[in-house]
């Protein structure tokens, strides 16, 4: 299970490592940089050697990402943001961090 939400962590940093990318024109660099910083405590946080640091990174990751995306503004890919958009994002991490916790 630990295995599985390893992976899963994983695809969503690498998913907010190259999305915020196509944004930077509208959104600014501020949004995009502070969602990478985010997505490489994710990546450090289920890398191979778990250690003490694990869960700090976890969720300070979670929280860059999620600060990123708030920064990026209310426009991406051209399209106006809902604010359901960064709920359903939220609980998404809820999720990822509750279920990392318990496989942990």
């Amino acid at each position: 299970m630990l295995i599985i939400m390893r992976r899963l962590i994983g695809i969503y940093a690498l998913i907010y490592l190259i999305l915020p990318w196509f944004n930077v024109h509208k959104g600014g660099w501020a949004g995009a940089i502070t969602s990478v910083i985010g997505s490489l405590f994710l990546l450090m946080a289920v890398g191979d050697n778990p250690t003490n640091a694990t869960i700090p990174f976890l969720i300070i990751g979670m929280l860059l990402i999620s600060g990123g995306a708030l920064i990026a503004g209310r426009r991406m890919f051209g399209a106006q943001i809902h604010w359901s958009h960064h709920l359903v994002r939220l609980v998404i991490e809820i999720v990822l961090v509750g279920l990392f916790l318990v496989a942990s």
